[in-house]
């Protein structure tokens, strides 16, 4: 690792930064190199600088040769926000610098998203976001961008902080991601509201194949219903993760591939991930109840973690516990809350920092809670309940289909259904669940409605190759097109 005072961010000390950022200049985060090197036909010299999303040394970014050499002195990496660095900024930068320092040391999220990445304390990962701080501001003076366009919402702690102190300093964020439809995707502004860059094209006479599809497999499917390949309709989205199609929740055999796989430094990690596991699906089995209750219920389907979906676009509400709390103390008179454990959390190996083994009976022991069964289906869980509530799973998309109101503490991607309700208050929940009590949003839910949100959705998106079948290979294809666009002009980002 080069000292301080070598690497490209502290280098820039000596150049002064300018008043205004240059128009027009666009700073990129693709992905990692694999990613960029598919954008590399679209590259103009509107690109002032790129974070390869790797912690990798920039040299290495630069020896991978996956952009035209021009490029080579943009290139920049996770590690490059992590070196320590000694450059002195300058008293409107120190400003800055306190600034975003204060406002990202405030937000939870950045403390979770740092342990994640480096299984340390709170106290030490600060000294790590400091560094990201002034590594970042030191290379927005570099390179003088006017706005940043990331690949997916930044959901590593450098990726993160990064695009923070982007919006912090007034320079836009824009986000490419999915829309409810798979195969789709648009442009997002701003990390905490993920507002829709809207196309302003004329919908369609037709809804495009895919969402035909949705309609017909999850508006009409019903419970316990499966497609041509035998997997179940109702558990959209996890059809890529082994054992999805069944309802074996423990596999000694998959649990001990988990535990072969890796680095012999992190077996120990593995070994308590697998006690683990075994013990929390124990105590998950001991507080679910059997059935569903006769009386009026919301259903809270918990997401697996740590994942994009939760941290950050969770909000304030990563530990789904405060989620919980809320939905308990906010629920009417005689109603019931249930809450679902998401099968990756059994299907897929487990973080020892998510889950304490105790959860399951705590949450049972809230009023009027009660955990379900995994074996109960989606459908049915959504089709009995008066609402579903959910950070930003794919779950409450399956509900709007399915004619039931959403409760959403997070950033899903269908949040501008109209009967998704976004709440982040005991005040919005209660309000929420006073119009779903009523009956007053039925109207929210006619097919015409529907219609007309899946043809918003279309015209404000992009899809590349509607015969694509592999959603992340569809997702690569649009998010690449995305750049050509925007990088031409072609696009308008406001």
């Amino acid at each position: 690792m080069s000292s301080g005072n070598d690497h490209p961010a502290a280098s820039a000390a000596a150049t002064p930064a300018p008043a205004t950022p240059t128009a027009g200049r666009t700073f990129i985060i693709p992905g990692e190199l694999v990613h960029l090197a598919r954008m590399r036909s679209v590259l103009s010299d509107e690109v002032c600088g790129i974070l390869i999303h790797k912690n990798i040394s920039e040299e290495a970014a630069r020896a991978a040769d996956v952009v035209p050499p021009t490029f080579a002195d943009k290139l920049f990496t996770l590690r490059s926000l992590e070196q320590p660095t000694h450059a002195v900024l300058d008293e409107r930068e120190q400003a800055d610098y306190a600034r975003c320092l204060a406002h990202i040391c405030a937000d939870p999220r950045a403390h979770y998203l740092a342990t994640r990445t480096y299984f340390n304390s709170a106290f030490n990962n600060t000294i790590v976001i400091e560094r990201m701080v002034l590594n970042t501001l030191l290379l927005v003076r570099r390179t003088r961008p006017a706005r940043l366009v990331s690949s997916s919402t930044p959901h590593s702690i450098g990726a993160w902080v990064f695009a923070t102190c982007f919006e912090l300093l007034g320079l836009p964020v824009f986000v490419l991601e999915r829309t409810p439809i798979n195969d789709r995707a648009w442009i997002y502004r701003g990390l905490d509201t993920q507002k829709v860059v809207l196309r302003h094209e004329p919908p369609a006479a037709a809804l495009g194949a895919s969402s035909m599809k949705l309609l017909k497999e999850q508006r009409g499917g019903e419970p316990g219903a499966r497609d041509a390949n035998g997997f179940y309709l109702s558990r959209m989205d996890l059809s890529s993760i082994k054992g999805a199609d069944s309802n074996a929740w423990w596999s000694t055999g998959r649990e001990l591939g988990f535990l072969r796989s890796g680095r012999l430094v992190s077996l120990p990690v593995r070994l308590a991930s697998f006690w683990l596991k075994r013990r929390l699906l124990q105590s998950y089995h001991a507080a679910c109840t059997s059935g569903l209750p006769q009386n009026p219920f919301v259903v809270y389907f918990m997401h697996y973690q740590p994942e994009r979906s939760s941290l950050p676009e969770g909000l304030f509400f990563v530990q789904q516990w405060l989620v919980i709390r809320l939905l308990s103390w906010a629920l009417p008179a005689g109603w019931t809350l249930i809450v679902r454990e998401h099968p990756s959390m059994w299907l897929n190996p487990l973080d020892i920092t998510v889950r304490t083994p105790g959860l399951y009976g705590e949450i049972a022991a809230l009023p009027n809670v009660k955990i379900c069964s995994m074996e109960l289906d989606t459908f049915e869980l959504i089709d009995k309940s008066r609402a579903v509530a959910t950070l930003t799973g794919s779950v409450g998309f399956q509900a709007l289909l399915r004619n039931r109101p959403v409760l959403a503490f997070g950033l899903p991607a269908y949040k501008d259904h109209p009967a998704c309700f976004s709440v982040s208050t005991l005040e919005q929940v209660r309000e929420a669940l006073q119009a779903v009590q009523g009956g007053s949003i039925q109207e929210r839910f006619t097919d015409e409605a529907l219609t007309r949100y899946l043809h918003w959705v279309e015209a404000n998106s992009y899809c590349v190759d509607p015969a694509e079948t592999d959603w992340l290979e569809a997702r690569l294809k649009n998010f690449t097109d995305i750049y050509a666009r925007i990088l031409s002009h072609r696009v308008s980002l406001q």
